[in-house]
């Protein structure tokens, strides 16, 4: 969505061009505004939106002057009647103004909006350091579906209870700033994004399944020949035979005991990182799900949600190779139906 050479750069790198500016005087912020035209041209729009011409005087009749910028952006913002059109244009607008509010030179706008002061919560790991607000990079084709996931509506939306737990962690989370640093990685251009939950398409009361694993796949990954896929498809097909991938995603949710790309591929996450991610997002899914037939995949995955205080749930094998290619792991996943069905009934006791 952003210019190549713009999601090129890091966030911490964002935020330092919009501080540092590379012009005499606009710098970072004519760029940012730049990336507002265009987005208002490709959404066939006039780009001489007098809020805009406006923006573009206040921050280049002074060296520096974000506060001007940022009120008329909200404006702007204020004043766009067609917000579906306009939508890229809007998310580059709010971007642009978290970027000037970053400014050395950023005074307290004319309009204030108050800021969310976050409560603190307890962490079974890794607590105590304040997180940077930091906004995302909605720059890749994973991170865009991510993002899609959990805000957009359309077939491959999980359910809204399900959304209103994981949308925190596109913000982007606030371990990256904290228990997570230099572990977890956030790195849109390549994809490191929290990721790879999906399924419950429907209702919250249809889903019958969870299938928590350790390793982010999303659910255009379960179309691919990927041996993790076809195994995963082996399992809902044991479960549901006649219907099709989507009709039994509908059914399932693959929640991930690990949201984020381990330090090197498939390698150790240290506790600190996954405690605090599964406390603040495993844990809650798990809650609400508790009365489903929950299975967890692999040992990794059992671990991390035993340490959550969670014990009824079944436990199986990798799904993933070379574990889950081997003759006693397929024949304990051969099992799942048979718990589900077990689950349900009593669900439907009670």
């Amino acid at each position: 969505m952003l210019y190549p050479a713009w999601a090129a750069l890091s966030t911490d790198e964002q935020f330092a061009f919009a501080a540092r500016g590379t012009g005499p005087q606009h710098g970072g912020l004519g760029h940012a505004l730049s990336h507002i035209r265009a987005a208002r041209t490709a959404a066939g729009q006039s780009h001489s939106h007098p809020t805009l011409s406006k923006a573009w005087k206040a921050i280049d009749s002074k060296p520096a002057n974000p506060a001007g910028f940022v009120e008329c952006l909200e404006d702007y913002i204020g004043m766009a009647c067609n917000v579906d059109a306009l939508r890229e244009s809007i998310d580059r607008a709010q971007h642009a103004i978290r970027l000037a509010q970053c400014h050395p030179a950023y005074a307290k706008p004319a309009k204030p909006t108050p800021a969310k002061v976050a409560t603190p919560r307890p962490l079974d790991q890794g607590g105590g350091m304040a997180p940077v607000a930091r906004p995302p990079l909605v720059s890749t084709r994973v991170h865009r579906r991510s993002i899609e996931a959990v805000t957009e509506p359309g077939p491959f939306r999980p359910c809204p209870e399900l959304v209103r737990i994981l949308a925190p962690a596109l913000e982007p989370c606030r371990h990256f700033a904290g228990a997570c640093r230099g572990i977890a990685r956030w790195d849109p251009v390549r994809g490191h994004v929290p990721r790879g939950f999906t399924g419950a398409f429907g209702n919250l009361g249809d889903i019958e399944l969870v299938l928590v694993v350790a390793e982010p796949f999303s659910f255009h990954a379960l179309e691919t020949s990927d041996q993790f896929c076809v195994n995963f498809r082996r399992i809902l097909k044991h479960c549901w035979p006649d219907l099709s991938l989507y009709e039994q995603m509908r059914r399932t949710w693959k929640a991930e005991s690990y949201l984020c790309s381990a330090p090197r591929e498939s390698g150790r996450v240290p506790r600190q990182s996954w405690s605090v991610c599964g406390h603040d997002y495993l844990a809650r899914q798990l809650s609400l799900l508790a009365d489903r037939a929950i299975v967890v995949c692999g040992g990794k995955a059992r671990d991390r949600v035993g340490a959550l205080g969670f014990t009824q749930f079944f436990s199986v094998p990798a799904i993933a190779p070379p574990e889950g290619n081997k003759p006693h792991a397929r024949a304990a996943h051969r099992k799942i139906p048979e718990y589900v069905a077990k689950c349900n009934a009593k669900r439907v006791r009670h």
